[in-house]
């Protein structure tokens, strides 16, 4: 189908979900970008009293963060560079940590959402022996995997290709406050001005909302 970047669209009735007036526009068109993150933390087993890593505070990293303290996580740490959107990981849980290198090892589960090479790579001598790795961010076609780690402290590899039938889920989880999406929110531009959220990106930039109506 076309992309949906336009004020109405069709769709099968069956794919059309509905959502409490609680929950604003802005959070409702994340519901997608949630259920991304929900299907990276189900592939990591989060469970109550784990240690997370996460890599990258954009979007999904941040929806995350969230997921893995609603999971009962016990030390959830964000790797991100940017001075924003580290600050706003920090508010919602998270140990902040500018770079891979000074973020802690031994963790339970390690959950990659930048897609860059070398954080892919790396990131598997964060896991504890018997830990998980997640793919969450897409990168190159190919990656560097150091076989070492993976096989002799046999750490677990989990891609992520989008989610299944987590819309519900992830629309009760807004609904309840567990999830704060509106807060993502940095930037709305109206439908003529759209393409500048391609064209012009903004340094302390989270979510750009584009305004269809």
């Amino acid at each position: 189908m076309d992309g949906g970047l336009q004020e109405f669209v069709s769709v099968p009735s069956e794919n059309a979900h509905s959502v409490p007036d609680n929950v604003s526009d802005d959070a409702s068109a994340m519901v997608e970008t949630v259920s991304v993150a929900l299907n990276g933390i189900e592939k990591a087993g989060v469970r109550l009293g784990d240690r997370v890593l996460v890599a990258g505070g954009g979007p999904v990293g941040l929806f995350v963060v969230q997921l893995c303290r609603l999971a009962g996580a016990s030390r959830i740490g964000l790797v991100e560079p940017q001075a924003f959107r580290g600050q706003r990981g920090a508010e919602l849980g998270a140990e902040v940590y500018s770079d891979l290198a000074s973020a802690p090892d031994d963790q339970d589960s390690f959950i990659e959402c930048t897609g860059i090479d070398s954080v892919r790579h790396d990131g598997f001598f964060h896991v504890r022996p018997g830990g998980r790795m997640v793919f969450i961010g897409v990168g190159s076609a190919s990656a560097s995997v150091p076989m070492s780690a993976v096989i002799e402290r046999e750490v677990t590899l989990h891609g992520v290709m989008r989610y299944a039938f987590t819309w519900p889920k992830v629309v009760e989880f807004i609904a309840s406050g567990g999830i704060d999406a509106d807060g993502l929110v940095s930037r709305s531009l109206a439908f003529a001005d759209a393409r500048l959220a391609w064209s012009e990106p903004q340094n302390d930039e989270i979510k750009t909302m584009i305004r269809v109506s």
